[in-house]
């Protein structure tokens, strides 16, 4: 019957076996003849892993992340303003869609392996392990160096300004300014050239890195002084990166939302017009097909069964057994 191993549905007549594996860590059991239909498995911690108490929490501090059941993480990086304040939850669950983008990724790769070697193999990839990864460059540099990160909210930690500011109209933007060529047209945008561009304190990216404190304040002050518009105009003209930071309502109504297509329209079963955001992977030979809107729960559970190789008995048995749902 079908058993909910935690990690992926999988009809078997024996399922202690499986679940053991599962709790033990021996992912031996999981070989592809053993379980030629379970290609891959996403779980919260991988098949082996420490010993986490009930709520299957772990913290990791720094520039870092909160792994908990619900695939949420929360970052020590806060707003410029508040860069020791509490940690921030980032606003989408990051664990659970970059573990479902590495697990395409490990899927693809595998099919390719089978397509030169005529062999399948198990994939494993988890919400920790995803977002470990996403400490990249700053979890490398702790590594390489043994020292604890800094927190730096909206800043860079190597390039000054390099940070989102706010103008009079209390909308806000971020600049970059990643060169000295372009911090001489920065500062004539911002009419300092003759008052902090000639100051030796900021005088290469080095020396306003040093003096970040001493900087940025100044830099505030004077981009309150006119609305955001004022300076994206000016800065497009002296072609000094930047941009404004938009609300989703703005990103929605950006003209580029529109051009590059980014918003569908389905039919759905139950609320009638539902929109979704286009597949960002644009293929020239086989692009992404919209066919079906995202079902209700348990709405596909029948013909996906059906299609995997229950018969009609089984799929009924499994559904009165509450280990499959329909609507």
């Amino acid at each position: 019957m079908l058993q909910n191993l935690g990690y992926a549905y999988y009809p078997t007549n024996n399922v202690q076996t499986i679940t053991d594996a599962v709790n033990s860590g021996n992912s031996q059991s999981f070989s592809y003849d053993n379980l030629q239909r379970l290609s891959s498995a996403a779980g919260g911690y991988g098949s082996f892993a420490y010993t986490y108490d009930k709520d299957g929490n772990l913290v990791v501090d720094g520039n870092g992340i909160h792994v908990g059941g619900s695939g949420d993480s929360f970052s020590n990086s806060d707003s410029a303003d508040e860069p020791e304040g509490e940690p921030m939850r980032y606003p989408i669950a990051i664990a659970d869609v970059t573990t479902g983008f590495n697990a395409t990724v490990g899927i693809l790769a595998a099919l390719l392996a089978r397509e030169r070697t005529g062999k399948g193999q198990f994939l494993e990839v988890s919400l920790f392990d995803s977002q470990m990864g996403w400490l990249a460059n700053v979890g490398s540099g702790y590594l390489n160096t043994g020292r604890q990160p800094r927190r730096w909210g909206n800043a860079h930690p190597n390039i000054v300004p390099y940070q989102v500011f706010r103008a009079s109209d209390g909308r806000h933007f971020v600049v970059t300014v990643g060169t000295e060529a372009l911090w001489e047209r920065f500062c004539r945008v911002l009419g300092i050239e003759d008052t902090l561009a000639r100051d030796p304190r900021f005088a290469t990216n080095a020396d306003r890195v040093a003096h970040r404190d001493e900087l940025i304040p100044q830099l505030e002050k004077i981009f309150l002084a006119h609305p955001a518009s004022h300076w994206l105009e000016h800065r497009r003209a002296a072609d000094v990166p930047a941009g404004l930071v938009q609300t989703v309502e703005d990103a929605f109504a950006d003209p580029q939302t529109e051009a590059r297509r980014l918003v569908v329209d389905l039919e759905h079963s139950r609320i009638g017009r539902a929109r979704s955001i286009a597949n960002p992977a644009r293929l020239s030979a086989t692009p992404p097909t919209y066919r079906l809107a995202p079902p209700v729960l348990g709405e596909h559970t029948r013909p996906v069964l059906a299609e995997i190789g229950l018969s009609s008995e089984e799929i009924e048995a499994a559904i009165a057994s509450g280990a499959v749902a329909v609507p």
